[in-house]
């Protein structure tokens, strides 16, 4: 991670205090009740990552299994892929719901997406964000009070082949762009560079990082 100040820095001090790693980072200053959850998060991908497999190489399914775990390890009860009533009241139907939570009946709907980290950012950011509002679409159909709905975008950043010379200087530009955008919580398992292991003339992945809205 670059350690030079930046917007990001300033914005998120907490990420770069001596008593908490770069890599990995909780900020759920949005929804408090779910830190817990989101620290147990972490430690379930190290800890997967530890059996000699990466995480943020699965897609939406396994991250929310990934999350649902935390969940369970933290005290909590959670539900996943459970049939569940969507849409509006004229167009009702029946559906499934990604991910429940006892903790405040959390109703939650979760997307995926690989991240392009050298890309570029302003368009990169468009496409994040088509992804946080696709979520917090499907947020919206669920039958459950607007408290209790939660998007969830995991964002899967990764630098591809010919483009891995410059990995923190880049991934400091990215975290500053994602954390621009509108969230109550953001967490994020991002190993440092020395952690990951690049293979010629393939996509290298940065790790995971969560984005929790509220629809």
């Amino acid at each position: 991670m670059n350690h030079t100040q930046s917007s990001f820095q300033k914005d998120h001090p907490s990420a770069f205090t001596k008593t908490m790693k770069p890599s990995q980072y909780v900020d759920a200053k949005g929804v408090p009740e779910l830190k817990v959850v989101l620290r147990k998060w972490i430690r379930v991908l190290r800890k997967f990552q530890a059996i000699q497999d990466l995480p943020w190489n699965y897609r939406e399914r396994a991250q929310v299994g990934f999350f649902a775990g935390a969940a369970w390890l933290s005290g909590a009860v959670a539900l996943e892929e459970w049939s569940s009533t969507k849409g509006l009241e004229d167009k009702e139907r029946k559906g499934r719901c990604d991910l429940w939570i006892d903790i405040c009946d959390y109703h939650i709907e979760a997307k995926h997406m690989w991240c392009r980290i050298t890309g570029n950012l302003a368009k990169e950011k468009t496409y994040i964000e088509k992804t946080v509002e696709s979520a917090k679409e499907c947020a919206r159909h669920l039958k459950c009070s607007k408290e209790s709905k939660l998007a969830f975008s995991f964002l899967a950043p990764f630098y591809p082949p010919g483009k891995q010379n410059s990995l923190s200087k880049d991934l400091d530009a990215w975290l500053s762009m994602v954390c621009s955008i509108e969230h109550e919580a953001v967490a994020w398992l991002l190993p440092q560079a020395s952690e990951l292991s690049k293979q010629e003339g393939q996509n290298l992945g940065a790790g995971i990082l969560l984005l929790i809205s509220k629809p």
